[in-house]
């Protein structure tokens, strides 16, 4: 059964507390699962752009990272040459 959280936080003794409260819009129909998942209702065309756009992501950061080395590198360069 799904539940919503709540953090509830006592300012005297500065504890946080975690806390499962039941919830109406959360709550199972009687009968039934819960209605269908998200997974049941993708298809291959929303699959393909999901990998798609996490290859993207990707690359981005191969590039953010070998632009970072070369700048780190270059600086240290920089710093060595008298």
């Amino acid at each position: 059964m799904l539940r919503r959280m709540r953090w509830v936080v006592v300012p005297a003794v500065a504890l946080v507390v975690l806390t499962a409260l039941p919830s109406a819009a959360y709550a199972v129909p009687a009968g039934g699962s819960g209605g269908s998942s998200f997974m049941s209702d993708l298809t291959l065309r929303d699959l393909t752009m999901i990998v798609a756009g996490i290859g993207v992501f990707g690359a981005l950061l191969i590039v953010i990272g070998i632009l970072g080395l070369r700048r780190s590198r270059a600086a240290r360069r920089a710093s060595i040459a008298p």
